[in-house]
């Protein structure tokens, strides 16, 4: 979680049909979407592996920071407890930004864009027609629930594992994927 200048915290973004999947929110991850060649209005679902700072300290910033770049449609994070609390106060503290720019830019409202989807328990957690997301617990010590994710298309398989210790419920999860980050 210690800023570094040889590299940035981590955050994988998955693009499915012109749609960027994101697992974690890293601070600078908006940074990272653009110099990676995304447009913050690509965003469609963001998934948190845990509530450690270095995963999802920016979660409600790149909302405000997509909006900010022209996002219209709803994007909805997925995640564990306390999940809506960290997006809801981290909103609350950009109203000031995002009325100024309501009215000045004529901006939609942000808040009926961000939608807060949390879970504590393994399963398929998203489907839509391009990708079906089941995540898995995993070991993080004390931080609980701790997530892996499985992303299944039409034709190939990702798995994304935040921090984790040795777990069978991972092995399990990414048995027969064509990738795994860890």
């Amino acid at each position: 979680p210690t800023p570094s200048a040889f590299r940035a915290p981590a955050a994988v973004a998955i693009a499915i049909d012109g749609l960027v999947y994101l697992v974690d929110c890293p601070s600078g991850v908006a940074g990272q979407l653009v110099r990676a060649g995304f447009r913050l209005d690509q965003l469609s679902q963001l998934f948190i592996t845990h509530n450690h700072s270095d995963h999802v300290i920016d979660a409600g910033n790149l909302m405000v920071l997509a909006w900010g770049s022209g996002l219209k449609k709803p994007v909805t994070l997925h995640g564990p407890p306390p999940l809506n609390q960290i997006v809801t106060r981290s909103l609350a503290a950009s109203s000031y930004d995002t009325a100024v720019r309501m009215r000045e830019e004529g901006r939609p409202p942000l808040n009926p864009l961000v939608k807060v989807h949390e879970f504590s328990a393994a399963g398929v957690i998203y489907q839509d027609a391009r990708v079906k997301v089941t995540c898995a617990l995993v070991d993080h010590y004390t931080v609980k629930p701790a997530f892996a994710f499985r992303f299944d298309t039409a034709t190939r398989s990702v798995v994304v594992s935040g921090d984790t210790t040795y777990s069978d419920d991972l092995v399990r999860l990414a048995t027969g994927a064509d990738l795994l980050i860890h």
